[in-house]
C-alpha cells in the first residue's frame, strides 16, 4: 500500500499523507482513511523523499491504525533525497481496522516541497 504527497508544508506540525500520491500539500486533518479488507499483518514501513528540499530536520512517519500509532515508525531527515525503513517492527490487524499515515515535523523543515513517498506491506 503506497501514500504520497509532492508537499508535506515547513511548518512544525502533523500532517496526514494521500493514500495513491498526489502532488496536493498533505493535509492537516484525516483525508484518506480506509478500513482493510481482511485480517493480516502490516510489515516494512518505507518512507522516500524524493527531493532534496528542506533543512536536515527529520520528519517522522507513523502508521495509524483506528487512530492510533501503531509501532510501525520511521524517521528520515530533509535535505537529501534518502529514505528509510522499519524492517523490525509487525503490526496485526483485524478486518475493518481503519489505516492512516502521518508525518510529522516537530521543528520547521525549511522547505515542505520534498516528495513524500510512504509504503507499507500488508500480507
Amino acid at each position: 500500500m503506497v501514500w504520497g504527497n509532492g508537499a508535506i508544508a515547513a511548518t512544525a506540525d502533523i500532517r496526514f499523507i494521500t493514500p495513491g500520491f498526489t502532488a496536493a500539500t498533505a493535509a492537516l486533518t484525516s483525508s484518506g482513511s480506509f478500513a482493510l479488507p481482511k485480517t493480516g499483518t502490516l510489515r516494512n514501513l518505507t518512507a522516500r523523499h524524493t527531493s532534496a528540499n528542506g533543512n536536515g530536520a527529520a520528519i517522522v512517519y507513523d502508521v495509524l491504525i483506528n487512530g492510533a500509532p501503531s509501532g510501525l515508525q520511521v524517521s528520515l531527515a530533509t535535505a537529501a533525497i534518502g529514505s528509510a525503513i522499519d524492517a523490525v517492527n509487525t503490526v496485526a490487524v483485524v478486518a475493518g481496522d481503519i489505516i492512516e499515515i502521518t508525518g510529522t515535523k516537530a521543528v520547521s523543515i525549511g522547505s515542505g516541497s520534498i516528495g513524500s513517498v510512504v509504503a507499507v506491506e500488508y500480507i
